[in-house]
């Protein structure tokens, strides 16, 4: 009969790992660089124009009020008391304002939303504002 050896098994030093995994986290940690997270510079226009200047009806900033039920459209000092329009009438009036031709910074039209709107809607208006050469300026309440 033959004898069957035993094999010793062959097992790896894994208690040296440990030690090794915690001198790269330190390694790591100590040569990384932080760097702190800049954003974007923007000019924002100011809250009121300066009492000498007068804006004119085309320098007035177009504002779209989105509601459950309704959509107000008008320009600048009237915008909370803006006409109740149709999706269709919106994209008309923001096509009459002719937006591709102004400079960029006047091409802005201010979207205001209730909290109840859906989003349907308010993708459906901030796209016929894009279409209509606008650029969306969002009101968000605090």
């Amino acid at each position: 009969m033959r004898k069957s050896r035993q094999r010793a098994k062959a097992e790896i030093e894994t208690g040296s790992f440990s030690d090794i995994s915690f001198l790269l986290i330190i390694f790591f940690v100590l040569t990384t660089t932080f760097e702190k997270a800049t954003g974007r510079a923007v000019d924002i226009p100011s809250a009121s124009p300066p009492e000498n200047q007068v804006q004119s009806e085309d320098k007035k900033t177009p504002t779209v009020n989105i509601m459950a039920d309704k959509i107000l459209f008008g320009m600048g000092e009237q915008e909370s008391a803006g006409e109740q329009v149709s999706l269709p009438e919106l994209k008309s009036k923001l096509m009459k304002l002719n937006l591709p031709a102004k400079p960029e910074k006047d091409r802005m039209v201010i979207v205001e939303m209730a909290a109840e709107v859906e989003w349907d809607r308010y993708f459906k208006v901030v796209t016929a504002i894009s279409q209509a050469g606008g650029v969306v300026a969002i009101v968000e309440d605090a």
